[in-house]
C-alpha cells in the first residue's frame, strides 16, 4: 500500500490483528514449541498462503491469481483417510449464503466492476439482468462467473469474483467456491440475487479451521503442513 502513504490495512486484506490482548495461550505456546522451524522448497522459504476456511478443498495458486502453478501450492481436499467430514467443516463459515435485491446488487456492480474491468461502465453496459455459473476449476471453485447486463456481459475468474460481489457491509464475498447463483425475477426483472457458498478466503495453501481441525484430531504440526503445502 506505498502508494497511498501506508503499510498495512486493519482489515481482512492484512489479516487483522487484535493486538496483545486477542493472543491466547494456545496459540503463543505453539508459535513458542516451533521456534526455529521453517518451511521450504528447493531451499528458500516457501510463500505460505493461508485462508481462513477452504470449504473442504483448498486451491491451487494459479486457479486464483495470475501466479505460476505451483508444486507445494496445488490443490487438496480438506479430509482425512476414512473421515466423513472436511476438517475444516468446523468452522462458522463452512457454509453461507447472500441476498441482495436487484438494485443493491447493481449499485455495488457499478462501484467494484471498474476497478477489474476499465472498458465497463453502466452507462455502455446497461441494467445488470442475471448470471450464471458458466465454469468450475479443480477444487470446485467458480473459475468463470458471467455477469449479464442488457447489452452484453462480463466474466470474472478466481478472487476476482470475490472482490466485486461484495457483500451489504463492503467486504468481499466470503469464497469463490459457490454451490449456486441465481436471480428471481419479478415481471421478468431481477428482482434478488442469491449466492450460496463454502468457505472463507481465497483457499490456497493452509487452511486455518482445517489445520484446527486436523491437531484436534491428533495429527501433528509437520504433518499438518505438508498436507497443505505438498
Amino acid at each position: 500500500w506505498a502508494a497511498r502513504g501506508f503499510d498495512l490495512l486493519a482489515t481482512v486484506e492484512d489479516q487483522v490483528y487484535g493486538g496483545v490482548t486477542a493472543e491466547r495461550p494456545g496459540c503463543t505456546e505453539a508459535v513458542e514449541e516451533t521456534r526455529g522451524e521453517i518451511a521450504v522448497h528447493e531451499g528458500r522459504p516457501i510463500l505460505a498462503f493461508y485462508s481462513s476456511t477452504c470449504g473442504g478443498h483448498t486451491a491451487g495458486v494459479d486457479e486464483v491469481w495470475r501466479r505460476p502453478a505451483s508444486p507445494y501450492l496445488r490443490g487438496v481436499r480438506d479430509i482425512g483417510r476414512g473421515a466423513e467430514a472436511s476438517f475444516c467443516h468446523i468452522s462458522p463459515q463452512f457454509r453461507w449464503k447472500e441476498t441482495w435485491t436487484a438494485k443493491e446488487f447493481d449499485s455495488i456492480l457499478q462501484k467494484n466492476l471498474p476497478r477489474v474491468r476499465s472498458g465497463w461502465s453502466a452507462k455502455r453496459y446497461g441494467r445488470f439482468t442475471g448470471l450464471s455459473i458458466r465454469g468450475r476449476s479443480d477444487s470446485r471453485r467458480a473459475s468463470c462467473l458471467r455477469l449479464q447486463f442488457e447489452r452484453g456481459s462480463v466474466d470474472l475468474a478466481g478472487d476476482e469474483i470475490r472482490w466485486v460481489l461484495r457483500r451489504k457491509n463492503g467486504e468481499g464475498l466470503r469464497s469463490a467456491l459457490l454451490t449456486d447463483a441465481g436471480v428471481s425475477r419479478r415481471k421478468k426483472r431481477p428482482a434478488m440475487v442469491t449466492i450460496q457458498g463454502q468457505g472463507f478466503g481465497h483457499g490456497v495453501g493452509m487452511c486455518q479451521y482445517g489445520a484446527m481441525g486436523m491437531a484436534e484430531a491428533g495429527y501433528r504440526h509437520d504433518e499438518i503442513v505438508r498436507h497443505y503445502y505438498r
